[in-house]
């Protein structure tokens, strides 16, 4: 995935990547965010659930 991205920015030199390390360290954040938020969420409902 990562890739196809940076294969269509043509750059040289360290500002490519450091932008490309940019791009996918925003990458996993997001992903990490939302593994949280899921199980977060998940745990909240069982919760709820077994309060009822």
């Amino acid at each position: 995935m990562f890739d196809a991205l940076l294969t269509q920015i043509p750059c040289e030199g360290p500002a490519c990547n450091a932008v490309s390390a940019a791009i996918i360290a925003a990458y996993a954040a997001a992903v990490t965010a939302a593994i949280v938020a899921i199980i977060y969420f998940v745990k909240k409902r069982a919760s709820d659930r077994s309060l009822r």
